[in-house]
């Protein structure tokens, strides 16, 4: 084949143009860290990207609603063990009043901090996270326990989804546990019908029989409490199932993201030091084209008759 000058300078124009290019895609891989800065460096790569991307962007909604329920769960999970503490000591103070060699005056003592332990509990059912009250139903900006200690809002069940169709339910309705629509007595007897159904009723009971001086309606605030602390329990175990499944789909939210974005790095991340090697390669092959070049194009016709 006949190699005239022409061929010559397209040849070399052309493999100077694909060397400046690759310095130039090398030197852009540097700037950005990154192996892909467009679609058409790696096509195939690109695909799985975007596909990694969008698992990665659902995941970070699905740990958003996991934040929220996980917020309102262990808030609740608190709530109600610090209850059962409030039950546990009303227990004690039940136990003390009922004895015998307990006068009227130290029974009415003994009320005393079982009203300011009523009170506890009522803040207790109405714990707010954020704005919204945690033991009320669909009005969750209405407080569950009104002034009269008086269940006073909806109790339907409030749930989130926290993955591909997985609920769970992030409130718990103050008359499972505290007490009912009925407002509670502020004098006695008689007394609230439902103390071994409700915390609020059963503490309340206790407080008028203290004050009343009553041995054996206090005697039977005993089992009333044994009962309304079972009840209390039970919540906590469901709340602590709850909160067990929000901890298992988080778990394995963080497992999958650490992988998604493992698998994003291996296809978008450059390799640093493989990158500068090829940049000094295809700097040397560069020099070394324009060297050659530069002398054959001196060349004239002349040199070549002599």
């Amino acid at each position: 084949m006949r190699i005239t000058m022409q061929m010559f300078y397209d040849r070399f124009i052309s493999d100077m143009q694909k060397n400046m290019e690759a310095i130039f895609r090398s030197h852009e891989q540097l700037s950005t860290g990154k192996r892909i800065n467009r679609p058409s460096d790696d096509p195939t790569a690109m695909s799985r990207v975007v596909g990694y991307k969008t698992q990665i962007s659902a995941i970070d909604q699905s740990k958003r609603a996991i934040n929220t329920a996980k917020d309102s769960v262990e808030s609740m999970e608190s709530a109600m063990r610090n209850l059962n503490g409030i039950i546990t000591r009303a227990r004690e103070l039940a136990i003390r009043g009922a004895t015998g060699s307990v006068d009227a005056g130290a029974r009415r003592m003994i009320a005393s901090e079982v009203d300011a332990l009523l009170q506890s509990a009522i803040g207790i059912a109405n714990t707010r996270v954020g704005e919204r009250y945690i033991f009320s139903g669909f009005q969750s900006n209405v407080a569950p326990i009104d002034a009269s200690g008086a269940f006073a809002t909806d109790n339907n069940p409030v749930s989130i989804d926290i993955y591909a169709g997985i609920t769970v339910q992030i409130n718990m309705p103050a008359n499972r546990v505290f007490n009912d629509a009925t407002p509670l007595m502020t004098t006695a007897p008689p007394y609230d019908t439902a103390a071994g159904t409700f915390v609020l009723q059963a503490l309340n009971t206790l407080s008028l029989a203290l004050k009343g001086n009553d041995v054996g309606i206090i005697q039977q605030s005993l089992t009333n409490l044994d009962s309304v602390s079972g009840r209390a329990l039970e919540a906590i175990g469901e709340i602590g199932a709850t909160l067990n499944k929000i901890n298992t789909i988080e778990k394995y939210h963080n497992d999958r993201n650490h992988n998604l974005n493992t698998y994003l790095s291996k296809d978008m991340d450059a390799d640093i030091a493989r990158v500068v090697s090829e940049m000094a390669q295809r700097q040397t092959a560069l020099e070394g084209l324009r060297t050659v070049a530069t002398e054959f194009l001196r060349t004239s016709l002349f040199d070549f008759i002599r």
